[in-house]
């Protein structure tokens, strides 16, 4: 997860900063947005990089490495 100190250099810079909301986290996640909600809601995501309003954003880096974490934690599950 990014820093504040992170995003604000970030920004300082004049970097643009990809931020990923809970449709594309859907899309990039092979799952409904809903499912992306409810994921958050019961814990299961990680916590949101940061917020656009009210709307939770993460970075590409983090999503990235929650979809591995999540593959690999399903690699060992059996299969119905």
């Amino acid at each position: 997860m990014a820093t504040k100190e992170t995003l604000a250099s970030s920004a300082a810079s004049g970097d643009m900063l990809t931020l990923i909301g809970i449709d594309d986290f859907a899309a990039m996640a092979g799952v409904k947005p809903n499912t992306i909600r409810q994921f958050r809601w019961r814990g299961i995501l990680p916590p949101p990089d940061g917020f656009v309003q009210r709307s939770p954003y993460w970075l590409p880096e983090t999503v990235a490495l929650w979809i591995t974490n999540r593959r690999r934690a399903e690699d060992g599950r059996p299969r119905k």
